[in-house]
């Protein structure tokens, strides 16, 4: 893991930008390990022009997956001009059905 942290210092120390698949890679590896902060410092670390919506919305199913509901929904109000296809939906359902269990209380 400690590699997978220094690869985008490393990048930035030898003025090199990360494109798309590097992001996607970094961010999904980071999602997978279960590091979520790690993979939200790598979305945070990019320039928004070569942040791939696939790696967005692979970090708010993880966030969501982890019960995370409000640091999804937090990120996805930062990022209103992407379609994001996959979460939008799911984020819609998930704060729904918040809102349903919360009304039988």
């Amino acid at each position: 893991m400690g590699e997978l942290s220094s690869i985008l210092k490393e990048m930035e120390t030898n003025e090199i930008e990360p494109n798309e698949q590097t992001v996607k890679e970094l961010v999904h590896a980071h999602c997978a390990e279960g590091n979520l902060a790690e993979a939200h410092k790598v979305l945070a670390a990019v320039n928004s022009q070569v942040l791939p919506e696939s790696a967005l919305e692979e970090i708010m199913i993880c966030y969501a997956k982890s019960g995370d509901l409000e640091k999804t929904i937090d990120l996805l109000g930062n990022f209103d001009d992407l379609t994001l296809p996959v979460i939008r939906p799911m984020i819609s359902k998930l704060s729904a059905d918040e809102e349903d269990n919360a009304d039988l209380t």
